[in-house]
């Protein structure tokens, strides 16, 4: 079984030497098969803190037993992971993979959820029911269940329908004989050039806006957060371009010797690392389904919303995890 250390240092070599993103969502899924699945998971490390902070988090007695069971040190057949082969590796919940995916190779992709991913449009260059999935490109591929997400993997694009997704573990699939079959798909922005779905028949147009102050909308909190979350500009990601906006693009474009009038034109889109699709609306091509979801609930002042306490949670059990490490450290364990 691959480790982490080891996909991290292939990742590193095989984006200098030019390898395409979908090639390295390819070959980093298949090194991470038989990893294991931990419900609300995107890729942490294997240890009994983590597994064991993500028991409250569990919908159901099943996924809390899958956390136990197959854990050597929480089932109590040894006391530490010392033998474990889960050593050095990573745990996903499905959501969690397709996430950690995409981030690893580079393509831009939000969230933790299946449905929440699928209801996000920035996300997609384009998407639509498995029917019309292109047989050669790498998805996200989705089942669908009363009315929302039930699983979420990745189709490898090998005009056979390989899928790899992650369920007990990370396993393989087929995108034409798995059941309960899959029902859906997308084409995360960024992942391939406009000219790549075009040859591939998929219809998707060029149209990279131009974004300046007093700009509202979707393409706008794309870009504040990428500004937030790739370069450190600590932004509000409201998609107002507002003042702060305007003069964290001009700090950026100075910085990459552009000119620095604040107005994000195709230069300072390719600056940012980011080609024309990524900021495209997603495309309907007649199969999607997409329905907005619901506005973001604003807790009162002084509060903090239900998202905001997982958020917390998970990092005071990250923060515990550490600290248990370093207590370790100390005492020559």
């Amino acid at each position: 079984m691959y480790t982490a250390s080891y996909i991290t240092a292939e990742v590193a070599r095989m984006k200098s030497a030019g390898t395409s993103k979908a090639d390295i969502i390819r070959k980093t899924s298949e090194m991470r098969l038989g990893w294991q699945y931990v419900y609300a998971s995107q890729g942490q490390d294997c240890t009994p803190e983590w597994r064991r902070s993500r028991i409250q988090y569990c919908p159901s007695q099943k996924y809390v037993d899958m956390i136990n069971t197959n854990c050597p040190v929480l089932s109590e057949k040894q006391p530490l992971c010392d033998g474990c082969g889960y050593v050095d590796t990573d745990v996903f919940d499905c959501a969690g993979f397709v996430l950690n995916e995409m981030q690893l190779a580079g393509v831009p992709f939000y969230g933790q959820g299946a449905s929440t991913q699928w209801n996000t449009p920035s996300n997609w260059a384009a998407k639509g029911e498995i029917s019309t999935m292109p047989r050669d490109l790498v998805c996200v591929i989705y089942k669908r269940k009363d009315d929302k997400m039930s699983h979420t993997g990745l189709s490898m694009g090998d005009g056979a329908g390989g899928a790899i997704h992650c369920s007990t573990t990370v396993k393989s699939g087929n995108v034409n004989t798995d059941r309960p079959a899959w029902t859906h798909w997308g084409i995360p922005k960024g992942l391939y050039s406009t000219d790549e779905l075009r040859k591939a028949g998929v219809d998707v147009a060029d149209n990279t806006p131009t974004l300046r102050r007093g700009n509202q909308g979707d393409e706008v909190a794309d870009l504040q957060m990428l500004l937030d979350s790739k370069y450190g500009y600590d932004l509000e990601v409201d998609g107002n371009f507002g003042k702060a906006t305007e003069t964290a693009v001009k700090d950026f474009q100075k910085k990459h010797g552009l000119s620095a009038d604040g107005v994000v034109g195709k230069k300072t889109w390719a600056a940012l690392g980011v080609s024309p699709e990524i900021v495209n609306p997603p495309v309907d091509n007649g199969n999607n389904d997409y329905k907005p979801s619901e506005p973001p609930v604003v807790a009162p002042e002084g509060t903090l919303t239900d998202e905001a306490k997982t958020a917390i949670r998970a990092a005071y059990a990250s923060a515990m995890t550490a600290c248990s490490i370093l207590k370790k450290l100390l005492e020559g364990d």
